[in-house]
């Protein structure tokens, strides 16, 4: 029997599949998202990776879009399709994080724990793990619980740059002020570029000067960058304010308390401090440790200008960037 025709048509199809997948990356790559899913969606018998970028398409118009109805709708599409796909698929730890991220936006514990033991079971990874300890948070968990899911993820990855400045944020409750300086440094040598672009970074350095600074130890490197990066982040007026302020006894009672979150700043770091009236804008920052007393954070949105030419480590950084914006909102 001659298999001459039915082999072409394989590859012929097979062909076809290879274009209409490589059409729907491009249409990504624009940021055509709802292209990439007429494209896909009518297909009848999809392979994983069509299904995984359908899915994609779905997550990356989610995170583009200021329509909290729209986005809920499309973060909905995805978490049905990466079950389907994310074992076979060409990049099944991104699949499996994209999910996570998903179900997060959702409010859906159950789903992200799918997805985090689904991702765990194909590799280690710790961002799935932080995923679900900003979900915790989000929710109210008790501080034991929530500190259970960050020490998950710090065993898996002891360099997790979201997982250690929330870890010191456990240790300085605690009184472990040395330990929780030590994990604040770490964190800032382990922050890629793009989390070190992120609004929170100033802040975060600030306060990890006001710890070297309760060591005894070097904080003007800290508090420069910080100053460098916004020298009108909220932390990083008042850190300048504290290293400023009389006897080393005093500076350091300052810090600890201000820390700790044992300080009463119900008017304000100002009337806390004793000093002139601070001006300064939060942004989409959230205050770490009750600081103000009432955070304040406008959220942000990821729009689809500030998302580049969506290649496969574009959308890698999205999440790393997904992440550091979870960060900035810690408030341990």
């Amino acid at each position: 029997m001659d298999l001459s025709g039915a082999t072409g048509m394989a590859d012929m199809s097979q062909g076809t599949d290879e274009q209409t997948l490589k059409q729907a990356r491009k249409l990504i790559g624009q940021k055509d998202f709802d292209g990439a899913i007429d494209l896909l969606s009518p297909l009848d018998d999809p392979t994983a990776d069509e299904l995984f970028t359908l899915a994609e398409s779905y997550f990356l118009k989610a995170t583009s879009t200021e329509d909290k109805r729209k986005s809920k709708g499309a973060y909905r599409k995805a978490i049905q399709l990466y079950p389907k796909c994310y074992a076979e698929c060409s990049d099944p730890k991104r699949a499996c994080r994209e999910w996570a991220w998903s179900a997060y936006c959702l409010e859906d514990e159950d789903e992200l724990e799918r997805a985090k033991k689904a991702g765990l079971a194909i590799s280690d990874d710790a961002q799935l793990v932080v995923i679900h300890y900003f979900l915790k948070r989000d929710h109210d968990a008790p501080p034991e619980e929530r500190e259970v899911v960050i020490d998950e993820a710090l065993r898996i990855d002891p360099t997790e740059p979201n997982a250690l400045p929330t870890k010191a944020g456990f240790l300085i409750c605690d009184g472990q002020w040395k330990r929780a300086y030590e994990l604040k440094a770490k964190a800032i040598n382990h922050f890629s570029d793009l989390q070190r672009t992120h609004p929170a970074f100033p802040d975060l350095l600030a306060r990890t000067a006001l710890l070297a600074m309760i060591q005894g130890d070097d904080w003007e490197p800290y508090l420069e960058w910080a100053k460098d990066q916004n020298c009108r982040a909220p932390w990083v007026i008042v850190a300048e304010k504290i290293v400023g302020m009389g006897s080393k006894k005093e500076r350091v009672a300052k810090a600890k308390e201000l820390l700790s979150g044992e300080a009463e700043i119900e008017g304000g770091f100002d009337e806390w401090l004793g000093t002139k009236a601070i001006e300064t804008e939060m942004g989409d920052v959230e205050q770490e440790n009750g600081a103000t007393g009432k955070p304040v954070r406008k959220a942000k949105k990821h729009t689809s200008d500030s998302i580049e030419a969506m290649g496969p480590k574009m959308r890698e950084n999205l999440i790393v960037g997904l992440l550091a914006k979870g960060l900035g909102r810690v408030a341990e």
